[in-house]
């Protein structure tokens, strides 16, 4: 498993030996890399392989990364995106939040602090909400969701679950 690996920011792996370049070429992947060449940065981490051939985790059977509907704003991202949700053989975990100010607010507090990745931020952070920004993200985070996250074959390569759904200990017993 992998993080955000199509972040605008940057490529974020819990695996950085994996941004090692495989075809014999000195350097790793970069952003401009990934988003000038997505194919085949995909096909070098779906191989769940490192550059020297040995595998990431050699017990691991699948690969997978983190997506937020914010990676996919971007133009150049579209395509590959469309791809991956066609692609029948792409099994596909949708995890959102019904709580849509909690996300703005986790996103908000990553930017002010730059800190992204599983933090507990400090209790007296305080962030400014601004309505109509907070609106627009509204609007693009139920446009992704309920949009462009559908495959054509959802019922048979996607599963949906919220956050709420996974703290809820009787969704689980049913």
């Amino acid at each position: 498993m992998h993080n955000e690996l199509f972040n605008t920011i940057d490529i974020f792996t819990y695996h950085p030996r994996v941004t090692e370049m495989s075809d014999g070429s000195e350097g790793n992947w970069t952003v401009l890399g990934r988003d000038l060449w997505p194919l085949h940065f995909l096909e070098h981490i779906w191989s769940g392989r490192l550059a020297d051939g040995s595998k990431i985790k050699p017990k691991s059977k699948v690969v997978g990364f983190k997506s937020f509907p914010e990676h996919w704003r971007c133009s150049y991202n579209e395509d590959i995106f469309q791809e991956l949700m066609n692609d029948h053989t792409i099994k596909k975990i949708i995890l959102h939040r019904e709580d849509e100010l909690a996300v703005y607010l986790s996103m908000m507090r990553a930017e002010k602090t730059g800190m992204y990745m599983s933090v507990e931020y400090p209790r007296h952070l305080k962030v400014h909400i601004d309505p109509a920004k907070f609106q627009t993200f509204v609007f693009n985070y139920r446009d992704t969701f309920q949009r462009k996250y559908k495959s054509p074959f959802e019922k048979r390569d996607t599963f949906w679950i919220t956050y709420e759904q996974l703290l809820d200990k009787e969704h689980f017993n049913e």
